[in-house]
């Protein structure tokens, strides 16, 4: 792998119980790299931020010089405690260039049809619940896990499509987003559009974290991170599908 200019994470979720916050903080501390892009959804309502996610938010300020801060459908206010103490304006979306490419980075709320109910933090919460207690109905043969990942990757493809779609309109060569907690890298390929590359982030909520690396040249690729026996491994995703 060339050397990392650009990280982007996206759905850290601080305050939330579900956060990997220490695997974050471990990456953030052992992966060299020039700029930090947070695609939304630093926090979310209701929750308390824990010694780990302190850590984190103080690692977070270490790094301002070098942090670039997208607000997302949770990121309701510029005023919050953290925003405060980390020392860095949130801004709605973000672009620029790098090597042939004009990259694009923004939540991707503004995709999601279904956005009145996951910007509601009860009813959000609610859904979230329900997922994982499908996780737990499947050794009863239910199966209600598969469909839901199923329709999670339906509406994932919708969410693309829409993104594609955004960036085709504003001149933009890859968008990047987060919000939907599913990584995902599609190359749209077209004579008419030409190429446009569409990446999530994924989220650091899930099982499986997630985050987006771009080298100097500009090539962009969807890794997992993983943390076994103390060592910390950044592994390029086989995800990337043509459309």
């Amino acid at each position: 792998m060339n050397a990392i200019h650009t990280l982007v994470i996206s759905d850290v979720h601080l305050e939330s119980a579900d956060c990997r916050a220490e695997l974050l903080l471990s990456l953030l501390q052992s992966c060299p790299f020039e700029v930090l892009i947070i695609a939304g959804d630093l926090y979310e309502n209701g929750g308390v931020i824990g010694d780990e996610q302190f850590k984190l938010v103080g690692r977070l300020r270490e790094l301002r010089k070098k942090l670039i801060y997208v607000s997302g459908n949770h990121d309701f206010s510029e005023n919050r405690f953290v925003n405060r103490f980390i020392g860095v304006r949130p801004v709605k979306r973000y672009e620029w260039n790098m090597g042939q490419k004009r990259f694009y980075v923004v939540h991707g709320h503004q995709f999601d049809r279904f956005c009145f109910i996951f910007s509601e933090p009860v009813i959000e919460k609610l859904i979230l619940r329900f997922f994982q207690l499908t996780q737990w109905m499947d050794p009863q043969k239910l199966h209600i896990s598969g469909w839901i990942e199923q329709f999670r990757v339906k509406l994932s493809g919708h969410f693309a499509k829409r993104a594609r779609k955004f960036a085709k309109k504003h001149g933009v060569s890859s968008i990047i987003c987060g919000h939907t907690h599913r990584p995902d890298h599609i190359a749209f390929l077209s004579e008419k559009d030409g190429h446009i590359e569409y990446l999530n982030c994924g989220s650091w909520t899930e099982k499986e974290c997630s985050l987006v690396t771009i080298d100097e040249s500009g090539q962009a690729k969807l890794c997992c991170v993983s943390a076994e026996k103390g060592h910390l491994s950044v592994v390029p995703m086989q995800t990337l599908r043509l459309a």
